[in-house]
């Protein structure tokens, strides 16, 4: 263990530098433009631009809209009539039935887009994850690094993490602390005195827990106790800010309760991150004109979107906002 975590640290030195460097294109103003009318809500312009900037060679556009297309809340509304040929030429480059990922057009050149494909990965020990973190891409490397520890490879997953020197936020806490649990099972005993003390705790607090993965909305209906943890805790989270700008704007009465009950129908985790860190930041993505859509355009597409309207005795506000639509 003492050597994969002196690989990481090493690996990552050289991550760190990559990172400080510009993105081809991301400077481009017709870069720069597309992606101010994706934030704008524009969508079909936006990716229209960000496809003929990919065709052009544009990194930038390439990582970006490789991203967005992964996300399907982002873009399925507008996407989500298109024929199958019309929605691959829109979002992917050319190749196969149903083309490919822009990210391998731009992995040559760019670590970055290497990391998106290398962390999808679960078989490949943690790869990826220490360039997503220098990168600046926490959430999207705690989201691959779960489906990493799952398949055998908690120690990767720590050689990153605490390679990496990042301060891990409260949403990572619950899969690092994954990870540490499993890496003990496998190796027999794993060294404590290896991890970071906020990661030692014996039971992740319940913010933890949320930060995470909110409650099921069943769960928030029934249980009280849960509910009540949920409707005081979950605002003040950083992942649910934008549910908190969303619930002051709309429900400024029951903001607490409403956005419990908007994140329980928000399918994760981390549902509301930017969908490139790197490129566009959680601030700047959850201050966009865009958002709104986002979180109503998600809820939409929960699985437990049928009982939304049983959800008025936890906030009746939060129901009448989300049905208008």
């Amino acid at each position: 263990m003492k050597f994969v975590l002196a690989f990481a640290i090493t690996v990552l030195f050289g991550a760190n530098l990559a990172a400080q460097s510009s993105i081809q294109g991301e400077d481009d103003a017709a870069y720069v433009a597309a992606r101010d009318t994706w934030l704008a809500g524009e969508d079909l312009p936006a990716l229209r631009a960000l496809s003929e900037l990919s065709h052009a060679g544009n990194a930038a556009a390439q990582i970006l809209l490789a991203r967005i297309a992964a996300k399907g809340a982002l873009h399925s509304h507008v996407t989500g009539q298109m024929l199958r040929r019309k929605r691959a030429e829109l979002l992917r480059m050319p190749g196969g039935l149903s083309g490919k990922s822009w990210l391998e057009a731009a992995a040559p050149s760019v670590p970055l887009a290497q990391a998106f494909l290398d962390a999808a990965q679960v078989d490949r020990r943690g790869a990826g994850l220490d360039v997503l973190l220098a990168h600046g891409e926490i959430g999207d490397a705690l989201i691959a690094a779960q489906g990493h520890v799952a398949h055998g490879h908690a120690d990767a997953v720590l050689a990153a993490f605490i390679g990496s020197g990042l301060a891990i936020p409260v949403e990572g806490r619950y899969v690092l602390r994954s990870a540490i649990e499993a890496a003990q099972g496998q190796n027999g005993g794993f060294d404590l005195r290896q991890i970071p003390e906020i990661f030692r705790a014996r039971r992740l607090s319940a913010g933890a827990r949320l930060a995470w993965a909110p409650l099921h909305p069943a769960t928030l209906k029934q249980d009280a106790k849960q509910r009540a943890a949920a409707t005081d805790l979950l605002p003040d989270l950083a992942p649910y800010q934008p549910l908190r700008q969303f619930c002051e704007r709309h429900c400024p009465g029951s903001m607490r309760s409403c956005v419990a009950v908007v994140a329980s129908f928000s399918l994760g985790p981390l549902p509301y991150n930017s969908p490139a860190e790197r490129l566009i930041s959680n601030e700047l993505y959850w201050s966009s004109p865009r958002i709104e859509q986002d979180i109503r355009n998600r809820v939409s597409q929960s699985p437990f979107i049928q009982v939304l309207p049983t959800m008025g005795d936890v906030d009746q506000c939060a129901v009448d906002t989300l049905l208008r639509g």
